[in-house]
């Protein structure tokens, strides 16, 4: 009976959450197709995204694309579960690529091989980092749609000028690096901080930072044969204690923190304000820059390892779109417009120069035509250009695994109490490492149990009970 009633308000969520989106949804004509897209962006990203589809509507007159915003990131898709459930998923979703594994496992993402295969794309036609984060179980379950590469390092020309650095050479080593930020850094005459030289946990932050930094001291977080959990490598526990020496440095948490509660978002953020000398940056914070501090003159390059790592810590995230488990009958014209945004010419060359983001299509045009010549008075496209050097470089992904989410989560819990001082870099990486392989035993379980039920479901369906 519990199960019933959780069924049905499960129903009346989505009926009441979708019945007025589909009543609007309506084809402008018998012969026109309406889908239904699903993007996790606001702001200048949506009105972007806005533009790329109505191009796709313009050229493909038999397909309509409605998108809506609708949040589907890590903690924030319960929409979208409730949606496949109650039998009314978009026909098109964009998914986080670390979040592929784990919609695979779930069973709420239709596997593409079959329309890849008739459409001739495969993972020869992307960055393999990429492609990478797309398949699960010998199954490809999305399309890469951008690639984002992670991360550069970037640096106030004026900053180094003053204390004396060259500011056409950026630190190339973590040892460097640690010299620069300490003659960077200004304090005022009580010692409090006036300008941080670079702080390792502002861009990355949270598990990002772990793993960034992990892999710049040549650290492995998972082994894919074995699907063994291993951010309590002893590299990433140096990685960890770097990041608690530099900290101590400048005065402690505390002192960083107080510095740090000065911090703002956009054109607040304290590299814009040059309150930061060096930081990190990812490609739409580094568009923040030109955008909000056009007179800065900034450096732009890789970022820096530990002595005698070979592999760099550059790696590739970024959004894939998928099409969601259910029976909607307008597959073939949902992929249509996955091809065209994630493997046809002109619309990734579309997308790329309207929303400036790389693609992950490498056969695009826009890499030969767009990123070649005398990028001068183009500083955006300049900027793409360093950022797509990274991605020529990177062979990293985040761990794919039906658990990643869970283990970002507790890779940023174990940076918590690493920094608060309440555990020891050892002792926090050994427990979050034994919490998520405690929890992948657990989705594997649950994983079976769906499987059994799909069965005994065929059975009785085939039997004609």
């Amino acid at each position: 009976m519990k199960n019933v009633l959780l069924a049905i308000a499960a129903l009346a969520v989505v009926v009441y959450a979708f019945y007025p989106l589909e009543s609007r949804w309506k084809a402008s004509s018998p012969d026109v197709t309406v889908l239904q897209f699903w993007h996790p962006w606001t702001g200048q990203y949506a009105d972007d995204l806005a533009e790329v589809i109505a191009e796709f509507n313009r050229t493909h007159p038999k397909i309509q694309v409605n998108s809506l915003f609708m949040p589907t990131g890590a903690g924030e898709n319960m929409k979208f579960f409730v949606s496949v459930a109650g039998g009314v998923p978009p026909d098109v979703v964009f998914v986080d690529g670390a979040q592929v594994a784990s919609w695979a496992n779930m069973g709420v993402l239709r596997p593409l091989d079959d329309l890849l295969a008739a459409a001739s794309v495969d993972q020869a036609h992307y960055f393999e980092p990429s492609w990478k984060q797309c398949e699960y179980n010998n199954k490809v379950f999305a399309v890469p749609a951008a690639a984002d590469p992670n991360f550069a390092l970037v640096w106030n020309k004026d900053h180094f000028r003053q204390a004396g650095l060259d500011p056409e050479r950026l630190p190339r080593t973590i040892s460097e690096l640690e010299e620069y930020a300490q003659k960077l850094t200004v304090r005022d005459k009580k010692g409090e901080i006036e300008r941080l030289g670079f702080l390792p946990t502002f861009v990355p932050h949270g598990s990002i930072a772990v793993l960034t930094w992990g892999w710049a001291f040549g650290a492995e977080f998972y082994n894919e044969k074995t699907q063994a959990f291993t951010c309590d490598d002893p590299r990433a526990v140096e990685a960890m204690k770097w990041i608690m020496r530099l900290q101590n440095e400048y005065g402690g948490q505390e002192r960083i923190l107080n510095f740090e509660a000065g911090f703002g978002f956009s054109a607040q953020e304290p590299f814009i304000q040059r309150d930061l000398s060096m930081s990190i940056a990812y490609i739409a914070y580094a568009q923040d820059i030109l955008r909000f501090a056009p007179d800065l003159d900034l450096g732009i390059g890789p970022m820096p390892v530990k002595e005698g790592v070979d592999l760099g810590c550059e790696w590739i995230g970024g959004w894939t779109m998928a099409i969601p488990y259910g029976e909607r009958g307008n597959e073939e014209e949902a992929f249509e417009l996955i091809r065209w945004m994630c493997a046809d010419p002109v619309g990734t060359r579309y997308m790329a120069l309207t929303m400036k983001l790389l693609p992950a299509y490498r056969e695009s045009p826009f890499f030969a035509k767009d990123l070649a010549g005398d990028l001068s008075s183009k500083p955006d496209i300049r900027l793409m250009k360093a950022f797509y050097e990274i991605l020529k470089r990177a062979q990293r992904v985040r761990p794919v695994s039906p658990v990643s989410a869970y283990y970002m989560t507790e890779l940023m819990r174990a940076l918590g109490r690493i920094r608060n001082g309440s555990k020891t870099p050892e002792e926090a990486l050994r427990e979050a490492r034994d919490r998520v392989t405690d929890e992948w035993h657990k989705s594997q379980k649950r994983a079976q149990a769906r499987h059994v039920r799909a069965a005994n479901r065929a059975a009785e369906t085939s039997s004609g009970r």
